[in-house]
């Protein structure tokens, strides 16, 4: 039998079955329509006091308005057939999606909408007194679409009706050490679950600065140790948030400071350049003078009379050619450092991180260089002026870039 052949042969037909503390859940097809079902643990259909605890779950299931809870109703029309029916939608636990899909994680904004509306949602239960104790990667869905985090069960309904080290056998890792010894629960025995959650998420995503702190506070044993309130939790994510920002504009300074440094080396005169440019500065007059372009007669025997050296006119006359020869060099070095300085100053070079970020760095400077000098010649003006006008330009883009980056720059 095939895969199809499997998904429409009947009422029999499962597919896709995912285990969860109070029972699987799995999506059956039958005559072309399909429907989600939760057959239910034995220690649920199998205890009367069990079955009160989920029938109390089901009414007060219907009154969470929230878009991140996954509604069912319970279905006792059968003697033997007692399950749950779950909202239409096709749901995966964050274990397999992540086992299936693992690229995920790269998408953007997906693991921080993730945590964001799991802690949101969270906190949302807890205004409730609905406590979830199991953040286990098997017990937290996604809606496949558009990966909306959904929660389905909530274990505080049952905690007190069976032994947790039954009713959460195989979630061990996930649940707080006072609700698996039988002590009362409460908002830091989520809180410590979350923790759980989030070290395994970041054992398959990159770990951001953000969490660490927050994590290790968490999941300590001791629940007078950790953050009292989801809200906790979450405010101290924003304010390492803040540091984590600090911490990237000070990594995109430095960044950016060597690229800069390296640059004026490069473009900045050499010293033979500027013993060279002193050297011109005290060339007396009669030196640059060329007596043919201004006089017909030479007499070497008489002292040069006014009329031998540059005049007022010509003076005024390559003044301004130098000028507009600086215009013209100015405007095409500036259009040519954009181009240039676009390929690292971007969201692909400053979303990542600072050794990304300097590798590409030195052949931009070599480029640029070499723009400097093929412009400079082209535009008939000296090496030393060009690179001087060229590091002008060069600061005043980066000084532009730097104020139009992301707020997630460069990174350690």
């Amino acid at each position: 039998m095939n895969y199809g052949e499997l998904v429409y042969s009947g009422d029999m037909a499962v597919a896709k079955t995912i285990k969860t503390p109070i029972g699987v859940l799995y999506r059956k097809h039958s005559d072309g329509r399909g429907s989600n079902l939760v057959d239910l643990n034995e220690c649920i259909t199998g205890c009367t006091t069990m079955l009160d605890c989920l029938r109390y779950e089901c009414r007060v299931n219907r009154n969470l308005t929230d878009k991140h809870q996954i509604h069912f109703i319970l279905d006792e029309t059968g003697e033997n057939a007692i399950r749950l029916c779950v909202e239409q939608g096709s749901f995966i636990s964050v274990a397999k999606l992540l086992r299936d899909t693992p690229s995920i994680v790269a998408h953007s904004g997906f693991i921080k909408t993730l945590v964001d509306d799991l802690l949101a949602f969270t906190a949302y239960l807890h205004s409730h007194q609905i406590y979830h104790l199991c953040f286990s990667p098997d017990n937290v869905f996604v809606r496949k679409g558009d990966n909306n985090v959904m929660l389905l069960s909530h274990g505080s309904f049952y905690i007190n009706a069976i032994s947790p080290k039954v009713f959460y056998e195989g979630y061990e890792e996930y649940i707080a050490p006072e609700v698996m010894n039988g002590e009362a629960a409460d908002a830091r025995s989520d809180v410590y679950s979350l923790g759980k959650f989030f070290s395994y998420l970041f054992a398959v995503a990159e770990n951001p600065y953000t969490y660490n702190k927050v994590i290790r506070k968490a999941i300590h044993n001791i629940p007078e140790d950790r953050y009292n309130s989801v809200e906790d939790m979450v405010e101290d994510i924003k304010k390492a948030g803040m540091r984590k920002s600090i911490f990237i504009n000070s990594a995109i300074a430095a960044g950016i400071a060597l690229f800069i440094v390296g640059l004026y080396f490069l473009l900045m005169p050499s010293s033979d350049s500027t013993v060279g440019f002193e050297s011109i500065s005290q060339t007396t007059p009669e030196t640059i003078y060329n007596p043919v372009s201004d006089s017909m007669e030479t007499d070497t025997t008489e002292e040069p009379d006014t009329g031998s050296f540059m005049s007022v006119e010509r003076q005024q006359k390559m003044k301004e050619y130098e000028e507009k020869s600086e215009q013209i060099f100015r405007k095409r070095y500036s259009r040519e450092a954009e181009r240039i300085l676009s390929k690292i100053y971007n969201k692909d070079y400053m979303g990542s991180n600072e050794k990304k970020f300097m590798a590409a760095s030195q052949p931009t400077i070599d480029e640029l260089v070499a723009a400097q000098e093929e412009l400079a010649s082209q535009s008939h003006i000296s090496k030393i002026r060009s690179q001087r006008i060229a590091t002008e330009i060069i600061e005043e883009i980066t000084e532009r870039k730097k104020k139009e980056l992301p707020v997630y720059g460069i990174q350690k």
